[in-house]
């Protein structure tokens, strides 16, 4: 897996989604989803010289059997892979009640949804429940997820919510700061406390240094204590060829590390370079820039960056001198 992040295309490509999403699905071509799919061909009945055909991209051909038109009707139903395991959400796992809830109403609305005959349907809810069953899940509460939403009108005629908060799932700890934070009309999603990203190696493959954009970087020397704090929005390693040359060049007008190194002698770190932290916006990243050149020990840069007020200066340099 090849991450696309910060990639020459990935700034054009968000400009590009944010001024097609107003018209996607506003043909009569679109399809929201298989509910709605199924719903639209209900009523629909085939005449004997029409053909239904449906291109395979692989093959080209039509994929679906004459056979599925019964009695000119198309009928329709739930399919699932050979390879599906029927493993779900496990109701003994440590996570949101409601996440449960959504497993057992899910299945259970698709049972109802997409099967185009009563005894298919009766089928299908069969089957999701033996299922359900095998993960955990109650009768008790499975009967409870098949209950429809009787109090819809208080829900339409509650206040907007004034802010949002994600918080991990920890029971017993949760609940109580989820009450809370609902009581101030602050909407709650709750996530698992532990994911499978926190077990396994990461997928993908890693940013190396020289690759990362939007940097505020620190360069030290090898001689001395003082280090050169910097911002860049191109790659860090194109910057970094950019100081190597100047100090190659001795260009002191144009490099705080060419003129220290050509006043002093000494030799700059460029293996011990590193990257303090990202920022996409560039006025918060030469706020950040200020910041990390105040606290630092002893930066080599020509100026303090020039953006933080003075209560900020007072603070940052007294927490560096402690």
């Amino acid at each position: 897996i090849v991450s696309v992040v910060n990639s020459p295309t990935y700034a054009i490509s968000g400009y590009l989604a944010r001024i097609l999403s107003p018209v996607v699905g506003n043909t009569d071509y679109t399809v929201k989803n298989s509910c709605e799919f199924t719903d639209f061909i209900r009523d629909k009945t085939l005449d004997t010289s029409e053909e239904l055909v449906s291109f395979d991209v692989v093959s080209l051909f039509t994929k679906i059997p004459v056979d599925l038109a019964v009695k000119g009707n198309l009928e329709t139903s739930v399919y699932r892979k050979p390879t599906h395991t029927d493993k779900y959400l496990a109701f003994d796992s440590h996570h949101p009640i409601c996440h449960k809830k959504s497993v057992g109403k899910t299945l259970l609305r698709r049972a109802d949804c997409l099967p185009s005959s009563l005894d298919s349907k009766a089928e299908k809810r069969k089957y999701v429940s033996n299922v359900l069953k095998a993960n955990g899940y109650t009768k008790t509460f499975l009967r409870n997820c098949q209950k429809p939403v009787t109090n819809s009108n208080a829900l339409d005629e509650r206040e907007p919510a004034t802010g949002f908060a994600v918080i991990p799932y920890i029971q017993g700890v949760t609940e109580p700061i989820k009450r809370i934070l609902n009581s101030h009309n602050i909407k709650v999603a709750q996530k698992p406390f532990q994911t499978l990203g926190h077990i396994f190696a990461k997928p993908k493959d890693p940013v190396t240094k020289e690759q990362r954009t939007d940097a505020i970087y620190s360069i030290p020397c090898n001689d001395c204590d003082n280090e050169y704090i910097g911002q860049t929005k191109r790659q860090f390693g194109t910057r970094l060829k950019e100081h190597q040359k100047a100090v190659f060049l001795c260009k002191k007008e144009n490099s705080a590390l060419s003129e220290h190194t050509c006043l002093t002698n000494h030799t700059i770190g460029w293996d011990n370079s590193k990257i303090i932290t990202t920022n996409q916006h560039y006025h918060q990243r030469l706020c950040l820039e200020a910041w990390h050149i105040n606290s630092a020990h002893a930066p080599l840069n020509g100026d303090d960056g020039g953006l933080l007020p003075d209560a900020y200066l007072h603070l940052v340099r007294k927490k560096a001198a402690n």
